[in-house]
């Protein structure tokens, strides 16, 4: 009764699995955001570093930004690197919660009353950066004639070698020629060169067609249990 009042799918069949799943639930839960956060904090790295002067491939948002104390030509990205650190907060959240449980006995401690609040912090830093992240992604310029230029001679070395393992050349011995010859490399036409790749997953293979059903049916079956939770909580109100 209590199982179908809440809308679960159905009760754990075993009492002491289910008391041992306290802690445990939270425990996996704060593994999974971990995870979504060390992305969020290597995209904030890469944003960083890519919008700083010497690459200059992106502007942040200045809305985003904040001023130096003493030097008036800054723009410092503190929005991305308070990204790095909260991640560092949810991965000891998670850390927190599997040592709570390491030396525990069996069944219910009243240890496990702190659990909750490690999963709640969690998923709201998770959430909050989500959002904030996807404001500043939104609101970056892109300077392509910079990215452009990234295209030095180098660049090319590997489309090199594969031309001439379309023209017959065994790979070991193209890898070697282009590796013993880069003098002869040359910048080509970037647009061009990205274009071209149009195997899976590369550049111009990329099928967001895919990812934007994935992303549809995900926000659809959320949707659905959502809208299951909102029906049973006003039957049990």
């Amino acid at each position: 009764m209590t199982s179908d009042l809440l809308g679960f799918a159905r009760p754990l069949h075993n009492v002491f699995g289910a008391s041992m799943a306290r802690g445990e639930d939270e425990a996996a839960v704060l593994s999974a955001l971990a995870q979504l956060m060390a992305v969020l904090s290597r995209l904030a790295q890469d944003v960083i570093i890519f919008s700083m002067p010497e690459f200059g491939y992106f502007k942040l948002p200045r809305a985003y930004c904040t001023g130096s104390s003493i030097m008036p030509q800054k723009y410092n990205p503190d929005v991305l690197e308070l990204v790095r650190a909260k991640t560092a907060t949810v991965l000891g959240l998670q850390t927190a919660a599997l040592s709570q449980l390491h030396a525990m006995p069996g069944g219910y401690n009243r240890d496990l009353q702190d659990s909750k609040g490690l999963y709640m912090k969690g998923l709201s830093i998770a959430r909050t950066t989500l959002r904030i992240l996807a404001k500043i992604v939104a609101g970056m310029d892109v300077d392509e004639a910079k990215l452009r230029a990234g295209f030095i001679p180098g660049v090319f070395a590997t489309d090199a070698a594969l031309r001439q393992v379309a023209a017959g050349v065994p790979w070991r011995e193209a890898y070697h020629d282009v590796r013993d010859h880069l003098e002869r490399l040359e910048t080509e036409d970037a647009d061009a060169a990205v274009a071209a790749k149009r195997h899976l997953g590369a550049t111009a293979g990329l099928d967001w067609k895919t990812y934007a059903r994935r992303v549809a049916s995900v926000r659809k079956d959320v949707a659905k249990r959502q809208a299951a939770f909102d029906a049973k909580m006003k039957e049990l109100i």
